[in-house]
């Protein structure tokens, strides 16, 4: 079965490359969740989540390994959640994320990057998420006629 392991969880400074928006809405400072998401004890994917320190100071190893952000916000804090924006990219692995993936480095990556909104449209989440490349497809449906 599909497994999330935490490789570290904590308050860190908000990173200087994030853009001018996204540092704002993060703050100065902000929650980093690192974990690897694994079947058959190997790394599928691999995922770096940023919340606002109100929120992500209050998640445990715990609560990432057994449910989803998303869940978290709802069960635990009573959050209403909003909409999201997704955006996904293709790249090549640094050698950083591919030892984290353990994968060859300039193996081909799908990048997902994702800002998630609460209901009063305040961010509650910011992802990097990344796929080796034969581990992730989306498909699209289209409607021809229009």
């Amino acid at each position: 079965a599909p497994k999330v392991v935490v490789k570290s969880i904590g308050l860190i400074k908000t990173p200087p490359y994030f853009d001018a928006a996204l540092k704002k809405e993060l703050g100065d400072e902000c929650v980093r969740i690192v974990r690897a998401h694994m079947l058959d004890g190997v790394v599928y994917g691999y995922a770096k989540i940023y919340l606002p320190e109100e929120y992500g100071s209050l998640i445990t190893n715990s609560d990432v390994e057994n449910h989803s952000i998303y869940e978290i916000y709802q069960n635990k804090f009573g959050v209403k959640l909003g909409k999201g924006i997704q955006k996904i990219s293709a790249d090549k692995a640094t050698k950083t994320l591919a030892d984290a993936m353990d994968i060859a480095p300039n193996t081909p990556v799908m990048c997902i990057e994702r800002k998630s909104y609460n209901a009063d449209k305040e961010l509650i989440e910011y992802m990097e998420l990344y796929y080796e490349h034969s581990q992730y497809y989306f498909q699209v449906e289209m409607d021809l006629t229009v």
